[in-house]
């Protein structure tokens, strides 16, 4: 017998998008309603994160995650429901916090 776990989350449970600087690793959280362009420097450190402001690295980032965010933003029902799967491995350090609950757990 095979067992599976599978954590599948909608894209209506995300909230926002965290950006984290590789060089300080400062932080920081902005909601989806509220992204607007990735900035291209960490605004903790000043560390540039891509080498052109509109270079084809910066512009696909951005289109991710402007794509993403109208995504949620859809009012209509779509004719399919779109899930994305995240694997064991990214849950492993995961905090859980408290009070929280999670989909699909009983």
């Amino acid at each position: 017998m095979t067992a599976e776990q599978r954590v599948l989350i909608e894209a209506q449970d995300v909230i926002g998008f965290e950006f984290e600087c590789p060089h300080c690793n400062g932080r920081f959280f902005v909601p989806i309603g509220n992204f607007d362009m990735i900035r291209t420097a960490c605004p903790n450190c000043r560390e540039q994160w891509f080498k052109v402001q509109g270079g084809a690295d910066h512009l696909l980032v951005n289109d991710v995650l402007d794509g993403f965010k109208r995504l949620v933003k859809i009012d209509a029902p779509l004719g399919v429901k779109i899930k994305f799967q995240i694997s064991e491995g990214a849950l492993n350090g995961c905090e859980r916090k408290t009070g929280s609950t999670e989909k699909g757990s009983n």
